[in-house]
């Protein structure tokens, strides 16, 4: 399973870059983790922080989980929408 967890920022000082890391979902300016755990519980999997503006879908194929997959594994991600 692969879900995302934000954890709370200051607010940047570039204009764009406020833009893109503020959450209407955490109400906040957020930074946002990818993290992938076994059917046993164990954290296997963490991203590099992204902007929250992501899905968790978009978020794991960009920091590369599908690499780390094996041919006919399978994966859990909800939609995630945090824009």
């Amino acid at each position: 399973m692969v879900d995302g967890t934000g954890i709370e920022s200051q607010k940047p000082s570039n204009p764009e870059l406020a833009r893109s890391m503020y959450s209407v979902y955490y109400k906040c300016y957020a930074l946002l983790y990818q993290i992938g755990i076994t059917p046993s519980g164990c954290a296997v999997w963490c991203s590099q922080a992204r902007s929250p503006k992501l899905t968790d879908t978009e978020q794991s194929v960009l920091a590369g989980l599908l690499e780390f997959v094996w041919p006919g594994s399978r994966l859990v991600l909800d939609i995630g929408l945090h824009a």
